[in-house]
């Protein structure tokens, strides 16, 4: 019975709320201040979406403060995987072997790579890029070489354009973040990679939009893709669906019910045959 008590008093109270001027606004930070969300608004573009941060942060802010964790053994390197990554674990198991060349976009210090060595022998030729932010970058070079790692490099994100041709892009839970869209980033590239590997992408069935995300060290843009427009473009550019997956992952944002996603996506792209 207290329950349903403490149920019904909230309902009238977030009514009550949503009755005053800036009610919307109000209720949002009173839910936000127990926990319970995590993004707010919904916008046609990231620069629309950009005028409604409160506080612009630098997302590099978050590998600044991994230095003292990696210095203290507290970074998980070599303990990154989760259950869900095995689809991506599986299709790099398979790929590797195969490639010269890949870059991993948002690979942070080379948290996946370190993670997966344990279980993957990879080839010795392999040229592993990990494409971060300039703090990712310093600090993850500086782990490399610390572990004798030559086959493992990193450069700056703005910088992929100017590399040479790779044979496989892979990116897990980076995308969402980033300014430009997958396919702006594919065509940016000096060529099409031959294989693509998504991990860890919000998509929605239809719609595209962005919303706000708050994180503990501020509030960051934050892009849905649109299954369905993504994977036409994929196929425009050449691409053909070899394989998706989802695992299980909520994204609720206030007052906006049809934005709701129960589940996060990967997938793996290969170029067709011509």
């Amino acid at each position: 019975m207290g329950a349903l008590i403490k149920r019904r008093l909230r309902q009238i109270l977030e009514a009550a709320l949503l009755l005053l001027p800036f009610g919307e606004q109000l209720l949002i930070r009173f839910v936000r201040y127990r926990g319970e969300i995590r993004f707010r608004g919904v916008f046609a573009s990231e620069h629309e979406a950009r005028q409604y941060l409160r506080q612009h942060v630098n997302y590099d802010e978050i590998n600044r403060k991994k230095e003292m964790s990696v210095s203290l053994g507290r970074e998980p390197l070599d303990s990154w995987l989760a259950n869900h990554d095995y689809p991506l674990l599986f299709w790099i198991s398979q790929l590797a072997p195969r490639v010269q060349a890949l870059i991993e976009l948002g690979g942070s210090l080379g948290h996946f790579y370190y993670s997966s060595k344990k279980l993957i022998d990879y080839p010795e030729s392999l040229n592993w890029i990990i494409a971060e932010l300039p703090e990712a970058v310093a600090l993850g070079q500086k782990v490399a070489e610390r572990r004798g790692e030559p086959q493992l490099r990193f450069i700056d994100s703005q910088q992929m354009s100017e590399q040479a041709p790779v044979d496989l892009l892979m990116t897990a839970g980076t995308l969402q973040y980033m300014p430009q869209s997958l396919p702006e980033l594919l065509q940016a590239l000096p060529r099409l990679p031959m294989h693509l590997l998504v991990h860890e992408l919000p998509m929605h069935a239809s719609r595209e939009f962005w919303t706000l995300q708050q994180l503990k060290v501020g509030e960051f843009t934050y892009h849905v893709y649109s299954a369905e427009s993504t994977f036409q473009v994929l196929n425009n550019l050449g691409y053909e669906i070899v394989d998706q997956w989802q695992h299980t992952r909520l994204l609720e944002i206030p007052f906006q019910p049809d934005c709701k996603l129960e589940h996060y996506s990967g997938f793996y792209a290969r170029l067709k045959k011509s």
